[in-house]
């Protein structure tokens, strides 16, 4: 293989050193992270399909392939999403002194972004079934913790002191984002750390305060009774996709005295309020749940 030269102003024949034919090249990339977090990376090692020939028995291909650099461009590499095309430039530029035949020093790859898995970090990617799951656990939850062992039973069980009545209302729901640099390490090294959201409950309930004897019936009759709240906050955390569902672990509730005590505590551990537009997701499974019971109450009594 031979290409024009100068010498004493004349032109000759010179012998080229190698050859190396870009017209294939390819570029392999590693995409990792989640979808709309994702990062692309880039290495001239994954630059493959290079046609490589030398034309000088003092030089290997290998030495003809040393001889060039390659230098790496892209539109984007970081906040991927599936979707996404990236395009990356692939320049070649002969480095050495020896005469090599580029065939196209400037390359253009397209790769299109796919295969990311979605990150649940808001109350918008969960479904109105998981939060009748959490809303349910919840409230099984302080039916365990708070009930009436006397319930259904006459006057002649309770004493002063006694609580009924119970009745749990979902109040407020907030949420606890992953910051990017929390989903970037979580993609780097699959740390537990995951989103999270809160549920505050009012617990209403009477207490018995004082009781007398009707001598017609000759029965105990509750006279006074107060109505009574606390307020109980549950977190949901290491809240995650799983085989086509949403896990998470309960956490049981702390109690306080009133609503501002609850939202003031949970907002301090880094929990955000969720505003009502965002919450009618919410609403609409405690009205589903409502709709429920009613439902079962009027079957029972028929």
């Amino acid at each position: 293989f031979f290409a024009f030269g100068q010498k004493g102003g004349k032109s000759i024949l010179k012998k080229s050193d190698g050859k190396i034919d870009t017209s294939k090249a390819d570029i392999k990339v590693e995409i990792s992270g989640f979808d709309g977090y994702g990062k692309a990376k880039l290495s001239k090692e994954e630059v493959e399909n290079l046609d490589v020939e030398s034309f000088n028995d003092d030089y290997s291909t290998e030495n003809i392939l040393d001889s060039i650099d390659i230098d790496l461009k892209a539109n984007k590499l970081e906040n991927l999403s599936n979707g996404d095309e990236i395009e990356i430039t692939i320049n070649f530029k002969n480095t050495s002194d020896l005469d090599i035949d580029i065939t196209n020093k400037k390359v253009v790859k397209k790769i299109k972004v796919k295969g990311l898995e979605k990150i649940i970090n808001s109350l918008d990617d969960l479904d109105d079934d998981t939060l009748d799951r959490m809303n349910k656990d919840a409230k099984e939850k302080l039916g365990k913790d708070f009930y009436d062992q006397n319930k259904g039973s006459d006057d002649e069980k309770y004493y002063t002191g006694d609580k009924m009545n119970y009745e749990f209302n979902q109040l407020a729901t907030l949420e606890k984002p992953l910051t990017e640099k929390e989903i970037i390490e979580k993609s780097k090294f699959d740390n537990q750390k995951s989103f999270a959201i809160a549920m505050v409950y009012e617990i209403k309930f009477q207490e018995v305060k004082d009781y007398d004897w009707d001598d017609d019936t000759d029965k105990k009759v509750i006279t006074k009774k107060e109505d009574k709240a606390k307020y109980a906050v549950f977190t949901f955390e290491n809240i995650q996709k799983n085989n086509g569902g949403i896990i998470y672990s309960t956490n049981r509730p702390y109690l306080v005295d009133s609503e501002e005590k609850a939202l003031n505590q949970i907002k301090y551990d880094g929990y955000e309020l969720i505003d009502n537009d965002k919450n009618k997701k919410t609403d609409l499974s405690n009205q589903s749940n409502n709709e429920k019971e009613e439902n079962n109450k009027k079957d029972d009594n028929k």
